[in-house]
């Protein structure tokens, strides 16, 4: 491994990694599937949210008001299954496989790139590389090996556990791909249309692709100088920023009359009833989503739920791994360890999820929420090169057997979710 680790990163580095990590879930899924036959292997990757998509990508969308249907499922990501599907003749759910092991892979190789041209204010000092010309530093981007903190955030995002959901017939490899993709293209000073183009195309595959307006904004704030120019290119970008959302919403108006059922189908998924705006608000402030999962006498108490054991048990580590992603994000700002522009989308894909939906869902999810926050992973990075040798293996080897145990159990059937 540490011969491994002194290897400059490149091409086929990233597709080992992506082979080893494939190997491990799939092994992991295996070991669940056969804890739990009641369905084909390969469904056993489209449990909860996956056996919507799959319905989506077979018969398309169907709302009810008041009845929840699957309009809060927003398009993309069956989309591109249909796609696939259609020109290869596959399964629904082999097509939205290959749709998030694609997104995924490509979402590594935009990883390494963004990794080697973002510009942050950090002091660390860096390992020795080979001098670059003038030139050459103009015209390609730095290279790193995997022993830097570059590397070990690459291996952080590897490896972290709650990303095997990357791995299922769910969206958030799609998502994580085009927020990487947005940002690469921020780092690299595309045409600000262009920008605005992949981020109403990240729009349409969740709702939280409308936290990729901030980033942007603040973008336009440093391109352009003046007042008047700031408002005239925002007056036309952000649109295209949120097209994706528009178009989905001018959808279900013609076909359900109604262009916010999305919301409403989200309201109808809930854990506890609801209570006025005010009550809902303290509660945020207080934090109470979290810690109520932790006393007994609230709805969301983790022990209701299998299985027992806290470390495996989903609804017990949902707080933690928001909680993670919080205090990471908080602690590489203030280590500048993290943009500007990385900040301004952390936070936003952090909150939107905990505002709209941690009290109703008392934290549900929010682990799968937090996992496409990818600056954490840059965080993690940066304290994994910090500390001694032994300990970055015992870490990396403890967030391996978790990916590996997930996977089993969402296989099982346990509401890893």
């Amino acid at each position: 491994m540490r011969r491994f680790c002194r290897q400059e990163i490149d091409g086929f580095c990233v597709l080992a990694l992506f082979v080893l990590t494939t190997c491990l879930v799939f092994t992991g899924l295996a070991a669940g599937w056969r804890l739990n036959k009641s369905c084909r292997f390969l469904d056993s990757t489209a449990h909860f949210d996956g056996r919507v998509y799959k319905i989506l990508l077979e018969e398309g969308y169907n709302y009810e008001s008041g009845s929840g249907g699957t309009v809060a499922f927003f398009p993309l990501y069956p989309l591109l299954g249909r796609l696939v599907a259609g020109l290869t003749g596959l399964s629904a759910v082999m097509s939205l496989i290959l749709v998030s092991y694609g997104c995924l892979l490509a979402a590594y190789a935009v990883f390494g790139r963004y990794l080697s041209v973002r510009k942050t204010e950090e002091t660390q000092p860096e390992l020795p590389r080979p001098e670059l010309s003038q030139e050459d530093t103009r015209s390609s981007p730095r290279r790193w090996d995997v022993s830097s903190w570059q590397g070990y955030a690459f291996l952080s995002l590897a490896l972290w556990p709650t990303t095997f959901f990357f791995r299922m017939a769910f969206t958030e490899s799609l998502f994580l791909l085009l927020a990487l993709l947005s940002l690469y293209a921020i780092e690299r000073q595309w045409p600000l249309i262009f920008i605005a183009g992949i981020m109403g195309v990240a729009s349409a595959s969740r709702p939280v692709g409308v936290a990729l307006v901030l980033p942007l904004a603040l973008h336009v704030m440093r391109q352009r100088s003046s007042a008047r120019q700031r408002v005239e290119a925002l007056a036309y970008l952000l649109p295209i920023a949120c097209s994706g959302l528009i178009v989905y919403m001018a959808y279900l108006d013609f076909k359900f009359d109604d262009a916010l059922a999305f919301a409403k189908a989200h309201d109808s998924f809930r854990m506890r009833g609801q209570v006025p705006l005010k009550e809902k608000l303290l509660a945020l402030l207080s934090w109470e989503p979290v810690w109520g999962v932790y006393d007994p006498s609230q709805p969301g108490y983790w022990a209701r739920f299998d299985p027992p054991n806290p470390l495996l048990n989903w609804k017990f580590m949902n707080p933690i791994y928001f909680g993670v992603g919080v205090l990471s994000t908080g602690w590489g700002w203030w280590r500048r360890w993290l943009t500007e522009y990385e900040l301004a989308l952390a936070v936003p894909l952090l909150a939107i999820p905990y505002l709209t939906r941690g009290f109703e869902m008392c934290m549900h999810s929010q682990a799968r929420y937090a996992s496409v926050v990818f600056p954490t992973y840059i965080v993690m990075g940066h304290l994994l090169v910090r500390v001694p040798e032994w300990v970055r293996g015992v870490t990396l080897m403890i967030l391996g057997g978790g990916l590996f145990v997930y996977s089993a159990l969402f296989a099982a059937g346990y509401e890893i979710y």
